[in-house]
Parts: structure tokens; C-alpha cells; sequence
């Protein structure tokens, strides 16, 4: 039976086996018949009793109270509602009828109605635990968290040990972003419920948002106990596993996640992120593809969509999806960087710059932006703004080879070669691989030649020679220290 729904039972014998009664019975007896039936699941039988009940007694407005609740087990809220409203009208203060017609109109999306009757049977009775829940979780949905805790601590006030309000609680902490209250709620659900499936998932849920993803799998684990398969819970431990980089792991659990739901446009998604971390970006494709077709409102399922394709090579399909990210989401900043970078290569420098310089606008901790804008303004010949962008890139990781190599670029564009040179040593310090370490030697080379200081030029380039890993760039150096040496 429904938590919420009240009803009122009288336990008195059975005359009869429920649905087999014979005519000629007691109110009392028939009521109870009807008790036992709603019990046993047989709810058709319970409604025929009920009926009888109140053919006999029109006036009775418990009768028609449990009626109402066996409709709204049934789903027939319609007929619940109207049973519920000639309870009221026969007997105007009854807290638990008003907090019963209120689920029902919270099952037919009348949510105003809804929370007039939660409002109603508090009014009659304050202290109405079912009530203050159900006006509780209703304020959750409907986007009036204060409200909700309002009413949850209401309800802890009078019963400390009521398992579904801590865990109401611990779920409005969770998405008010405040994971180690939650947790701490979640676990006082826990001690009154230890099997409580919602509790452990909530928990897990926590610890994903504390990034303890190694504790977050041992919680979804426990909630995933043999014979409880939860579609969702599936789903957010292979996230779990995909943040821990146990990208089998997480594919696994997305396809037992849509095994139990096919229509889990999470699952979907997940998968596909799940494998274009191994480079099955086709799979990967396939997958944001299923996942878009299930909630086509998402912006993250398209941008990760065009990243795939951008990694396929197929620029036309991944630059369309970064251009409905942006429709839905216009302040998508790894989407403008991402289009920015299509934008580039279409020979579109003004687009680029455009997308790159609003996606660092959006989000000023971009690196990867301000890295692009920088490169794009250097390209363009505009040094200045390269400066700007590469030093605020430079703010967030002052130890990357490349923005330093760039910062040296930029100021080479200026004709101010100390600075240059004093940016090519710092990049050369912290650069990392032999490819890497040829070309800052050989820009810094330029660098010395462009001042006047041939010999210093000649060390670089014999420098960048002797580390460059590829024949083209053995070649030009070979070629540009051949050409000093001939100078006299």
C-alpha cells in the first residue's frame, strides 16, 4: 500500500473470501471484506465491496475515503479525486482525506491543487507526518527547496527516526551542492534503514560530487545488492568508473544501465563518453546518436557528439553539432573553443577569434582558449592581443612549454628579442620531449639571428639539430646553419 495514502481499517473477521462474498452482507462485514482485498492486491474486488459499503451506508464518509485510495492504486485518479471531495464533503476535517486528494492530484500534475490540500490537512493538523512529507517532497520537484527543508525539519522535530525524511533531507543538501551534509543525512537514513537502496546511491551520488570516486563505486555497489538492478544506479557508476579511467568497467555498467531501461538517455550518453576515451569514437558516435534521439534538449550530448567527429576528421558533422550546442547553450565555452578551432581551419580568422575570445569572456579559467586565441591573434599578426591572452593562459598554468614558447613568439613579432629570448629559456626549462625542445631551439635561434648575434644563432640551431626527430626539420636546420656559417 502507499505509504501516503491513509486508510482507515477496521480488523474485524472476514465472513468470506474477498471477491466471493454473497449478497445480504453487514456494512461492517463488507468493509473489512474490502480491507482484505486492497491487502491481497486484489483491487478490483475491493472497489466492488467498497461500492456495496456505501450503497448501504451513502453516508459514511470513510467508505468513500478508502475507496479513493484503492482508485489511486489502481491509477484511476480521476475516480480517487472525486471519492476523496464526497469524503470532505460529508466530513470537512479530515487531515488525512485532504493529504490523500492531494497525492492524487500530484499523480494527475495539478500541483497548485496539490499543495492546497497538503497546505489544508496541516492546517487541521500540524503535526501530520505524511502531509509535511508529501508538501515536502512536492516544494522539492517544483523547485522550492527552502520550503521542502522547512518542512523536513518539521518532521524530524516530531519523529528524529523517520528514515524517508532524512533522506529527503540528505537529497535537498545534495542539490543545493552540499555533498558532506547530505552524506551525513544519508547515513542517519541508513542506521533506520540499512537496506535503504535510495540511501546508498544518495551516498554514492555524494561522493561523486566530493570526487572520492573510488568511495562513490563501493557505495553504488552496495545499493546494486543482488536482486535490486537499478538502471540509473548503473549509470552513475559507470561515470564513477569513467572519472577513475576503468573505461571496461564503465561500458559494462552502461550496457546492464540499458538492458534495464532502454530509454535511459544518461546510459547512452555515458557510453559513448566511455568509449571515446578508449578512441572507439565511431561507437562513441553511435552511442551520443541513441542518447540525443532519447532527450534532443541536452547541449553536452551534442558537444560530445562533434567532439567524435572532430576526432573522425569530419568537420562539417562536428561543427553542426557545436552550433546546436550553442543554441541551446549559448554560454558553452569548450563548444565556442571547439567551433573556434573548425572556424580556423575554413580560413574564417575573424569567426575564430570571435568564438575563442567569448569562450574565455565565459569561462576565464579556459586555458585551452586563451591558448587558441593567443596562437590565432599571433597568426594574425597581432601581437598585442596574443600578449594578453597568453599571459592569462600563462595565470593559470605557468609551467606549460608551449604558452611560454608563444609568449616568446609574440614578443619576437615586436622586435623585442631580449623578452623573446627570456621566454624561449623558461619554455626550453619545462619543455618535455625531443620534438618540443627542437622547435623552441630553433625559434630561439631565429631569435639571436634576428638580434645581430650570429654565433649565438648558429649554437641554437646546431642545438635544435642535434634534438630534431623528424627528416623535414633535420633538413631546414641543416640547410639555415650551412647558410650562417657561409656568412662572412
Amino acid at each position: 500500500m502507499n505509504k501516503g495514502l491513509l486508510v482507515a481499517v477496521v480488523f474485524l473477521a472476514a465472513s468470506c473470501l474477498p471477491g466471493v462474498c454473497a449478497l445480504g452482507e453487514t456494512t461492517e462485514d463488507l468493509f473489512t471484506q474490502a480491507v482484505t482485498a486492497e491487502r491481497l492486491g486484489n483491487l478490483d474486488a475491493a472497489v466492488e465491496l467498497f461500492t456495496l459499503a456505501a450503497q448501504q451506508e451513502p453516508d459514511n464518509p470513510v467508505i468513500y475515503n478508502n475507496r479513493g485510495v484503492v482508485y489511486a492504486r489502481k491509477k484511476s485518479y480521476t475516480e480517487a479525486i472525486e471519492d476523496f471531495s464526497h469524503a470532505l464533503s460529508l466530513n470537512p476535517d479530515n487531515a488525512g482525506t485532504y493529504n490523500n486528494r492531494g497525492m492524487a492530484y500530484q499523480r494527475v500534475g495539478d500541483i497548485e491543487s496539490a499543495r492546497r490540500d497538503y497546505t489544508r490537512a496541516l492546517q487541521l493538523n500540524p503535526g501530520h507526518v505524511p502531509a509535511l512529507y508529501n508538501r515536502a517532497s512536492l516544494a522539492a520537484k517544483n523547485g522550492r527547496p527552502e520550503e521542502a527543508l522547512q518542512d523536513v525539519k518539521r518532521i524530524l522535530e516530531l519523529d528524529r527516526d523517520n528514515a524517508r525524511a532524512y533522506l529527503l533531507l540528505a537529497k535537498l543538501y545534495l542539490a543545493a551542492g552540499e555533498p558532506d551534509r547530505a552524506l551525513k543525512a544519508f547515513d542517519k537514513a541508513l542506521r533506520e534503514d540499512p537496506e535503504n537502496d535510495a540511501a546508498l546511491k544518495g551516498m554514492g551520488d555524494a561522493r561523486f560530487l566530493k570526487k572520492d570516486f573510488k568511495k562513490a563505486v563501493e557505495n553504488y555497489t552496495r545499493a546494486l545488492k543482488e536482486g535490486n538492478r537499478e538502471a540509473h544506479t548503473f549509470a552513475n557508476r559507470c561515470s564513477a568508473y569513467i572519472r577513475l579511467e576503468e573505461f571496461e568497467k564503465a561500458v559494462r555498467d552502461c550496457r546492464e544501465a540499458l538492458k534495464i531501461d532502454s530509454e535511459l538517455s544518461d546510459a547512452y550518453f555515458n557510453l559513448g563518453i566511455a568509449q571515446a576515451a578508449q578512441g572507439r569514437n565511431r561507437e562513441a558516435v553511435e552511442a551520443f546518436t541513441l542518447a540525443i534521439a532519447k532527450s534532443p534538449d541536452k547541449p553536452d550530448y551534442y558537444y560530445n557528439r562533434g567532439t567524435s567527429f572532430q576526432k573522425l576528421g569530419d568537420r562539417e558533422k562536428a561543427l553542426a553539432d557545436f552550433v546546436k550546442t550553442l543554441q541551446l547553450d549559448p554560454r558553452h565555452a569548450d563548444a565556442l573553443n571547439n567551433r573556434g578551432t573548425i572556424l580556423w581551419t575554413r580560413n574564417n580568422a575573424e569567426g575564430a577569434i570571435n568564438d575563442f575570445r567569448q569562450a574565455v569572456r565565459i569561462d576565464k579559467g579556459h586555458l585551452l582558449a586563451h591558448k587558441n586565441l593567443g596562437a590565432a591573434c599571433l597568426a594574425q599578426g597581432r601581437p598585442d592581443e596574443a600578449i594578453e591572452a597568453l599571459e592569462r593562459a600563462l595565470d593559470i598554468d605557468s609551467r606549460d612549454p608551449e604558452i611560454l614558447a608563444a609568449l616568446g613568439d609574440a614578443w619576437m613579432q615586436k622586435e623585442q628579442w631580449k623578452k623573446a629570448l627570456s621566454f624561449f629559456d623558461k619554455a626550453l626549462r619545462r619543455s618535455s620531449s625531443r620534438e618540443q625542445r627542437s622547435s623552441i631551439l630553433a625559434r630561439e635561434g631565429l631569435a639571436w639571428e634576428k638580434s645581430g648575434n650570429r654565433h649565438r644563432a648558429l649554437r641554437s640551431y646546431e642545438r635544435a639539430l642535434d634534438a630534431a626527430p623528424e627528416p623535414e626539420l633535420h633538413d631546414a636546420l641543416a640547410g639555415k646553419i650551412a647558410e650562417l656559417k657561409s656568412r662572412r
